[in-house]
């Protein structure tokens, strides 16, 4: 189902064979109907289709399912700037730059609209530090207990020195 998945969306992302496309996310939902990816690949075929309302759904839905997505932000910014609502298509742009500031394609909506990207870096900055420091803080934490006891075990002794001293090391022929 993920195969279909991509290919339904690298069709949507060309505007090619969307009719073929929107069957093959169908079938995708059909056995994993919860799938926000899923539901974006359909919203997306829906815009690229021109059915804005259909799309408007599916992407509301994905949203809802998986609201800091920067792809599903970026379309919710596209269905707005159609549907005439420039203010609302930059909310969702900005925050679509700040959870994947790498987005060429964000990036070019903003500033063609005049957007400072500064202060959208540092945000994105910032919230990347964040997520540095909260995933050191949950990998700091004691290892699980997978239910297996530990045993003390004697200090080592020289490695070099047999344990016995008396009987000599004994090396496998070469």
């Amino acid at each position: 189902v993920d195969a279909l998945n991509y290919h339904a969306y690298m069709n949507a992302e060309r505007g090619q064979d969307l009719d073929r496309a929107l069957t093959n996310i169908n079938l995708a939902l059909s056995v994993r109907p919860d799938s926000p990816a899923f539901i974006d690949t359909r919203g997306w075929i829906y815009f690229m289709q021109g059915r804005y309302d259909l799309a408007r759904a599916d992407i509301e839905r994905a949203l809802q399912l998986l609201p800091n997505d920067p792809t599903i932000a970026d379309h919710m910014g596209d269905i707005e700037d159609k549907a005439g609502q420039p203010e609302k298509a930059l909310t969702w742009w900005k925050k679509a730059y700040v959870l994947d500031a790498t987005s060429d394609k964000v990036a070019a909506k903003l500033t063609a609209r005049q957007v400072d990207l500064a202060p959208l870096q540092a945000e994105a900055d910032a919230l990347k530090k964040a997520k540095i420091k909260q995933q050191a803080e949950e990998s700091s934490g004691q290892l699980p207990d997978f239910g297996v006891e530990e045993t003390p075990t004697a200090p080592m002794e020289d490695a070099t020195t047999p344990p016995d001293a008396e009987e000599p090391l004994l090396l496998p022929d070469p």
